[in-house]
């Protein structure tokens, strides 16, 4: 006479009570397993793509980081600035560098270490020490290599140094970058042609070759 409840039980159609047990606590895992992953799956999906999104990214940085810095360990430009106190000079290239927006600007930097070696309007070469911070204008420091002496025209009165540290004085741009300089002999006039990073526009000035 068969026990009540146990024809019907699906321990005994799975071979036998050991077996049964075994089956049905394996079906209850396998519901708590798949609840669990019903909770928790966008999370971890989450997670994952977190993770992938760090592993492909962070390394693009850190290149463009250092290849910047390696880009940087010289640089040439023209001193447009100098603070004494703080002994650095502000280089500014003429160099056309990148595009903010529609707008291009060149690359420029405030070099500390130079301001004693350097003067307004000159064109020099510096060696980049240490880390630059990515401001606009740069902020790093330096030490001085060479200075680029540009050719006097025949019967110019000024140093075309000079007739930069005026045009920069007159116009009183803020990072200004030298495109064009020449000397008019009919009419005894520099005419400069200078790029305002702050404005992005041209400024044509016209400085008198007079002492």
């Amino acid at each position: 006479m068969p026990i009540p409840g146990i024809f019907f039980c699906p321990f005994f159609q799975q071979g036998g009570i050991s077996d049964g047990k075994e089956t049905f606590f394996e079906e209850i895992e396998s519901v708590r397993v798949r609840k669990y992953m019903d909770r928790t799956g966008p999370f971890m999906i989450r997670k994952i793509f977190l993770v992938i999104f760090v592993l492909v990214c962070l390394p693009g940085c850190i290149e463009s980081r250092e290849s910047r810095e390696q880009s940087k360990s010289t640089f040439t430009g023209y001193v447009v600035q100098k603070d004494k106190e703080a002994n650095r000079a502000l280089l500014v290239s003429d160099s056309e560098s990148s595009l903010m927006g529609n707008e291009k600007i060149y690359d420029a930097d405030w070099i500390s270490g130079i301001a004693d070696q350097v003067n307004v309007g000159e064109k020099v070469t510096v060696e980049i020490i240490g880390m630059i911070m990515t401001s606009y204008p740069g902020q790093t420091s330096g030490t001085f290599l060479s200075k680029e002496k540009p050719e006097k025209p025949e019967g110019a009165v000024l140093e075309p140094e000079e007739v930069l540290r005026r045009a920069f004085h007159q116009e009183k741009t803020r990072i200004p970058t030298v495109k064009k300089i020449s000397l008019d002999n009919e009419k005894n006039v520099w005419n400069v042609t200078l790029y305002d990073n702050s404005l992005h526009k041209d400024i044509e000035v016209v400085i008198e070759d007079r002492e």
